[in-house]
């Protein structure tokens, strides 16, 4: 489903849509709770939900999305660990949410 997402997420119409129906907690669940190819689908939609719309990253980081992003850094996947942090500096565009991320256990730039 997460690979799916990622492939419609591009367009900001559809991305709002998929975000409105609820995709964002899914997604942020799929983070921890899968395997290494479903994490890096996960974090890759995420990604592409994101694009350049503050309100969706602000609904990705109140559905919990920073802490298992962070966390899969750490991951075994290369690709699990580019597509995490690929979403960490979508997220970083908001220095609020910069911080944020820093607190949580990211290395710098972000």
């Amino acid at each position: 489903a997460a690979g799916a997402l990622t492939s419609l997420a591009w367009d900001d119409k559809i991305a709002a849509i998929i975000v409105a129906a609820g995709a964002l907690p899914l997604m942020v669940e799929l983070l921890s709770g899968c395997l290494d190819e479903g994490k890096a689908n996960a974090a890759k939609a995420l990604y592409n939900l994101m694009g350049d719309d503050d309100g969706i990253r602000v609904a990705a980081v109140e559905a919990g999305a920073i802490l298992p992003l962070v966390e899969l850094l750490g991951d075994s996947s290369d690709n699990s660990r580019a597509e995490a942090a690929g979403a960490l500096t979508s997220l970083a565009c908001d220095d609020n949410i910069a911080a944020i991320i820093l607190v949580a256990g990211a290395p710098p730039p972000f």
